[in-house]
This record gives C-alpha cells, structure tokens and sequence, in this order.
C-alpha cells in the first residue's frame, strides 16, 4: 500500500512502492485521502449555498483524476494496481483503512 497524493514526498513513496511491487510481483493499492475543508470555509455555503460541497466534489475529483492516471500508468506497464480516495484526517483515516 502506498498513500499517494500530489505531493513530492508521497511521489517518491509511490516510486519506491512501484519498484517494490515490481521485485515482489505483488498488486500495489494506492491510497489518497482528502482531508477536510478548513474550518474556514463554513461561512463559504453563507454566500453559496452548497459552496462547501463544491468544493468537496472538486477536490475529491481531482484525487480520484490524479489517482486515476497514475493507475493507468502501472496497469499499461503490467502491475496489479488498485486505487481507493477516502475522507478523513490523513494519517487516522490511512492507518484505518491499513487496518480494515
């Protein structure tokens, strides 16, 4: 399992998880959380009524985009991948799902 995102540090997880599943001959399972919006945004859906649930879709379309894409890669050079977007905080919600 890796945790993927758009950031540098979880690119280079990703890497080094893809190298391993490809010594190992093991499917890989990436793993993208989206966290919860800033508490800032709770007055967002005062003036855009279902402001705040735009803003979720959007972001947990462009992790499901991002995710999407990477798996296509893996699956194209002959990797087992499998992709999961959850919400939650990251590493609660990573460390729930590791246990599930």
């Amino acid at each position: 399992m890796s945790a993927f995102d758009d950031s540098r540090q979880a690119t280079r997880a990703f890497e080094v998880a893809v190298d391993l599943a490809k010594q190992l001959r093991t499917e890989l399972y990436l793993i993208t959380v989206s966290e919860p919006l800033p508490s800032y945004t709770a007055s967002i859906d005062v003036e855009m009524p279902g402001g705040r649930r735009v803003l979720l879709n959007e972001r947990s379309a462009y992790y499901r985009e991002l995710q999407g894409s990477a798996m296509t890669q893996l699956s194209a050079a002959g990797l087992d991948v499998r992709g999961l977007v959850i919400e939650g905080a990251e590493v609660q919600a990573t460390i729930d799902r590791i246990a599930e």
